[in-house]
C-alpha cells in the first residue's frame, strides 16, 4: 500500500506558480470575451449577443475560481513551516484536552445547571473565556483577564482597562465587541471608536487607557 506523502515547500511553490499562470490566462480570456461582447452590441442578432454574454459570465467565473486556487496555494507556501508542525500541534491539543477532562468536576457543573461549558482560549491575547449553557442560564462570557508579567498587562498603545472589573482589552473597539456580545448574546456589528466609547460608558462603566 502506497502511503501519501506531504508535498515539499518547493513543490508547493511550483504549484503556486502554476496557479498564478492560470490566473493570468483566465483574466486574459475574460478581458477578450468582454471586448468581443462590447464590440458586438448592435451588430449581431440578440440570440448571438446572449451567447456572447454567457461566454463573458463563464470566463469571469473561471477567472474568480483560478484566483481562489492561487490564493489557497500561496497560503500553503506561507504557512508551510506551521503546517509541518501538525503532529506537534495535535499533541499539544490532545494533552490539554485530556488535562481539562481530568480536572473538570462534571457532577458539580450538572448540579448547578451547566450542561455545556465552551472555553475559548486566545493564544494571541493570552485570555480564556467561558460560555456556559443549560437550563435557565443566560448567555454570558466570563472572561479571565490576560496574565501580566510584572504588572505589564497589554503593552500596545490604545489598550484599556475597565474600572469596574479590571478586565484588560487591547483596544476600545475590542472591549466593545466582547462586552456587547456578552450583553446581547450575539456578535455585534463593528462600531467606530466614538460609538464604542459611548456604549461602554453607558453599559459597562468607566475605563482608562494603559501605557499612555
Amino acid at each position: 500500500m502506497v502511503q501519501d506523502t506531504e508535498p515539499t515547500k518547493a513543490e508547493l511553490e511550483a504549484e503556486a506558480h502554476e496557479h498564478a499562470n492560470k490566473v493570468k490566462a483566465a483574466e486574459k480570456a475574460h478581458v477578450t470575451a468582454m471586448k468581443q461582447f462590447e464590440s458586438s452590441v448592435g451588430l449581431v442578432a440578440p440570440e448571438q449577443l446572449l451567447e456572447l454574454g454567457r461566454a463573458v459570465d463563464k470566463a469571469k467565473t473561471e477567472a474568480e475560481q483560478a484566483a481562489k486556487l492561487h490564493k489557497r496555494a500561496t497560503e500553503r507556501v506561507a504557512n508551510f513551516e506551521v503546517e509541518a508542525k501538525k503532529d506537534e500541534r495535535n499533541s499539544l491539543i490532545a494533552r490539554d484536552v485530556e488535562e481539562a477532562r481530568g480536572a473538570t468536576d462534571f457532577a458539580a457543573y450538572r448540579a448547578v445547571g451547566v450542561e455545556k461549558l465552551v472555553l475559548t482560549i486566545d493564544m494571541t491575547e493570552e485570555t480564556v473565556s467561558a460560555k456556559p449553557s443549560g437550563p435557565g442560564i443566560r448567555t454570558s462570557t466570563p472572561r479571565a483577564p490576560r496574565s501580566s508579567n510584572g504588572g505589564g498587562g497589554f503593552q500596545s498603545r490604545g489598550a484599556i482597562q475597565l474600572d469596574s472589573t479590571g478586565e484588560e482589552f487591547k483596544s476600545v473597539n475590542r472591549a466593545y465587541m466582547e462586552k456587547r456580545a456578552e450583553k446581547d448574546g450575539q456578535e455585534p456589528a463593528p462600531a467606530n471608536t466614538a460609538s464604542a466609547t459611548r456604549w461602554l460608558e453607558a453599559n459597562v462603566g468607566s475605563f482608562h487607557y494603559l501605557n499612555q
